[in-house]
């Protein structure tokens, strides 16, 4: 059973050479995000929606994730990853009627 996560992804302190390898380590790891590279902090971030399958948990995915890139880079670097479980989110709904619409003409 697969379960859909939204995974917002930090890599930190990697230098501008290293961004494509390890974009293209979190993408083979992942779905496909839009990384940016930040220069002040030398960080990579994205934030990608995908499934966590076979009863991987999220912790098992970082562990993954971070060892692809420590194997790539041959070093350390920090990996911080916040996970959304989108399946099941708490949310409100709310509908602008005419009584709203008529306040609104009102000013």
């Amino acid at each position: 059973m697969s379960r859909q996560y939204g995974m917002s992804i930090e890599v930190h302190k990697i230098t501008a050479e290293e961004f494509e390898s390890v974009k293209a380590v979190i993408e083979s790891e992942w779905d496909e995000g839009d990384p940016f590279y930040n220069k002040t902090t030398n960080t990579l971030s994205t934030y990608a929606e995908g499934s966590l399958a076979g009863g991987e948990t999220e912790k098992e995915f970082v562990t993954r994730l971070s060892c692809a890139i420590w194997t790539e880079l041959k070093r350390f670097v920090e990996v911080s990853v916040n996970a959304t479980y989108l399946e099941d989110l708490p949310f409100e709904s709310y509908t602008a009627d005419e009584d709203d619409y008529e306040q609104f003409k009102k000013g």
